[in-house]
């Protein structure tokens, strides 16, 4: 898994939605919820292989 590649694709994502960039709050905040993301479900599907 490339976390940095998907959190790149996820802003893209959010900015294409909102129909403007993120600031540095929101990227920041969004970053601390892919990052809980990861380890709820990304460490789950590491311990499965």
């Amino acid at each position: 898994m490339n976390t940095k590649f998907d959190f790149e694709n996820l802003v893209e994502e959010f900015e294409g939605k909102l129909g403007r960039k993120l600031n540095q709050q929101e990227t920041e905040f969004l970053y601390s919820i892919f990052l809980r993301y990861l380890e709820e479900y990304g460490g789950n599907q590491r311990k499965a292989k």
